[in-house]
């Protein structure tokens, strides 16, 4: 199952796509935040080229774990994303991403300069990644079963 991942930005919008088996996170570049509209229908052209089955959207909850007013505006851009593109929207929080992606850009030697334009598809690569572990996690406690008890 492909999944496209969006990191919302005010300024850019990161993006990243699972490989068919849903194992890779590959980077997909970023758009600029003109407007929502024309963000959501660049998501949308890209979910559609890459085909696409689900798009897991980086919610940016409070470090306490709370949401405000951005979690709102995603939680509402999540259903018209939703609509205009006909596919499942998943919200994953995505805190300290941003953060992580600037870390592993420094520990990859890209240069500073060079790091704005590739933070935000990092971001979303880093969520999809956190996701698939997720998943694998949930996976593996559900094929455990309950434990035996002796």
């Amino acid at each position: 199952m492909r999944i496209l991942a969006v990191d919302w930005g005010e300024k850019r919008v990161g993006l990243a796509v699972s490989d068919e088996s849903g194992r890779f996170a590959l980077p997909r570049g970023f758009a600029l935040r003109r407007s929502d509209r024309e963000a959501i229908g660049k998501i949308v052209d890209l979910a559609r080229q890459e085909g696409a089955e689900t798009i897991l959207l980086g919610l940016p909850l409070k470090m306490q774990g709370g949401e405000g007013d951005a979690a709102g505006r995603v939680r509402k851009l999540s259903t018209i994303l939703e609509k205009a593109s006909g596919l499942p929207v998943v919200l994953r929080d995505e805190r300290l991403t941003t953060q992580e992606a600037r870390e592993r850009l420094r520990a990859a030697g890209v240069k500073p300069r060079d790091i704005p334009e590739k933070i935000d598809e990092t971001a979303a690569v880093i969520l999809l990644e956190d996701y698939f572990s997720e998943l694998s996690g949930k996976a593996k406690a559900h094929a455990a079963g309950p434990q035996s008890q002796d």
